[in-house]
C-alpha cells in the first residue's frame, strides 16, 4: 500500500513538471513589439510606442492606468526644435529612479518624433490618470534641450487648466533629463525664487506685480487681462510694459504659455497718475487664438471698463496701448469696432478668483481657470481709445502646425 502511495505521489509530480514546460511563456509588456491593435502609434499597454532606439535608453516596464477613482487630465504641449528626433517623454507613476529604470512605473511615454514631420512645429497630447504622485521626466538625446541654439522650443505640462512646469532650456544640464514631480489633482503653489532672477523657478514667469504700498482708485487702476486659449495653449504668451514700446519702456508682467480651451485671468492694480502701458499679445505660430485651432479671444479691462475686446484673430500679436487712469471720451462711430472703449456694466464676477500676493504683500491677484470664457453680462455706449495696430514682432513660429495628437 506504501509503495502504491509513493507511485502515485510521484506521477502527479512529473504531470505538473511536464504542464508548466509545455506552457506558453508569459506575456513581456517590455518588449519591442508594442501592442497597439487600434493603430493609433500609442502602445496600448503603456500608452506610447518604445522609442528606445531613438533615445538610446535603457528600456523599462509600463501599465495601463487604473480605472479606479476619478480620471484626470494632463496635457502636454511641445513647441520643437529643429531636430525633434532627439525629443521624448515619460510619466512615471510614482518616483523617479534614473539608475535603475526597471523601477520605473511607466504609465505614458512618448513615441519617435521623425525629423521630417515635427521639426520647428507644435503638438498636444492628453490623458487621464487616476490621482496620486507622479514624476514627468523630458528626454534630449544632446542634451541641449529645445530652446535656444536650435529654435525657440519649449514644453508645458499642465492638468485641468493648471499650468505645472514650463521647460525645455536644459540649462547647465548634461544628464539629457528634466524630471520634477507633481500630484493629481494638482494645485498651484505660491511662486518660488530661489536663483534670485525675479522669475517664478516653476513657470518662468516675472514675479507678480507689488501693489502693497498703493490704494486701489487712489493710487493705481485695476488691470484686468482675460485669456481664452485655443487647442494650443502652448503657443500662447504676453507681455506688458509700462511705456509705449518696449525700447523705452519697463517689462513689468508676462504670462504664458498656457494649458490648451482654458480661460485665464490676471488681475493687477497699476500705477494711475497717466502712465501709459502696452500690452503685447503673442501667438508662436502666427494664427493667433481664433479660428483654425479653436475660438480663443482676449480681453483687456480697467476695472469694469473693457479697453480691448480681441476676437483673436491676428497673426504673430497684437498690441494693446492704454493709459491709467482711462479717459472716458464720448463715443465716436466712425471708430472700428476693435479700437473703442466698451464699459461692460458692473464689474466682473467669478468664483474661481484667488489671492495670490506678491513676496511683499499687495493686492495682486490671479485665477485658476474656468471652462469657459468670463463674458460682461452688458454692454453700454461704446467710448474711444487710440487704435490698436497689428504687431509685427515677438516670437516666432511654423505656419505649416503639425495636427494636433490627442490619447485618451
Amino acid at each position: 500500500m506504501l509503495l502504491l502511495f509513493l507511485g502515485l505521489v510521484i506521477a502527479i509530480g512529473v504531470g505538473v513538471a511536464l504542464a508548466v514546460k509545455n506552457a506558453p511563456p508569459p506575456s513581456n509588456p517590455d518588449n519591442n513589439s508594442a501592442e497597439d491593435p487600434d493603430d493609433d502609434e500609442y502602445d496600448d499597454l503603456g500608452g506610447g510606442i518604445d522609442y528606445d532606439d531613438a533615445l538610446n535608453t535603457t528600456s523599462v516596464p509600463s501599465m495601463q492606468p487604473s480605472n479606479s477613482g476619478p480620471c484626470i487630465p494632463v496635457e502636454l504641449g511641445i513647441i520643437f526644435d529643429e531636430y525633434s528626433e532627439e525629443t521624448g517623454w515619460m510619466l512615471v507613476r510614482g518616483n523617479y529612479f534614473p539608475e535603475n529604470p526597471l523601477r520605473n512605473d511607466v504609465v505614458w511615454k512618448s513615441k519617435y518624433y521623425p525629423k521630417l514631420e515635427y521639426s520647428n512645429k507644435a503638438d498636444t497630447f492628453s490623458r487621464c490618470f487616476p490621482r496620486g504622485l507622479y514624476t514627468f521626466v523630458f528626454l534630449d538625446d544632446e542634451s541641449d534641450g529645445l530652446c535656444c541654439n536650435h529654435g525657440e522650443g519649449r514644453y508645458v505640462v499642465s492638468s485641468e487648466g493648471k499650468v505645472i512646469q514650463v521647460g525645455g532650456k536644459f540649462e547647465d544640464n548634461d544628464t539629457g533629463e528634466e524630471t520634477f514631480a507633481f500630484m493629481l489633482p494638482y494645485e498651484e503653489p505660491e511662486p518660488v525664487d530661489r536663483d534670485g532672477d525675479g522669475r517664478d523657478d516653476r513657470l518662468g514667469s516675472l514675479l507678480p506685480y507689488d501693489s502693497s504700498n498703493m490704494v486701489e482708485g487712489q493710487d493705481c487702476e485695476n488691470f484686468r487681462l482675460v485669456v481664452l486659449t485655443d487647442e494650443y495653449g502652448i503657443e500662447t504668451t504676453w507681455e506688458l510694459y509700462e511705456g509705449q514700446n518696449k525700447n523705452e519702456g519697463t517689462l513689468i508682467a508676462d504670462g504664458g504659455p498656457y494649458g490648451s480651451e482654458y480661460t485665464y485671468v490676471v488681475d493687477y492694480c497699476l500705477p494711475s497718475q497717466g502712465q501709459s502701458y502696452t500690452l503685447f499679445m503673442y501667438d508662436w505660430d502666427r494664427r493667433g487664438l481664433c479660428c483654425e485651432s479653436g475660438e480663443g479671444m482676449y480681453k483687456v479691462y480697467s476695472g469694469d471698463f473693457l479697453i480691448r475686446d480681441s476676437d483673436g484673430k491676428f497673426g504673430k500679436g497684437n498690441v494693446t496701448h492704454f493709459t491709467l487712469p482711462v479717459e472716458r471720451e464720448e463715443f465716436d462711430p466712425n471708430r472700428p469696432d476693435g479700437a473703442v472703449l466698451r464699459p461692460s456694466g458692473p464689474p466682473l464676477i467669478w468664483t474661481t478668483l484667488v489671492p495670490r500676493p506678491s513676496p511683499g504683500g499687495g493686492n495682486v491677484k490671479t485665477s485658476y481657470p474656468t471652462e469657459s470664457p468670463v463674458i460682461p453680462t452688458k454692454r453700454p455706449t461704446p467710448l474711444p481709445v487710440t487704435p490698436f495696430p497689428t504687431m509685427d514682432e515677438g516670437p516666432g513660429g511654423n505656419k505649416n502646425k503639425k495636427e494636433k495628437e490627442v490619447t485618451l
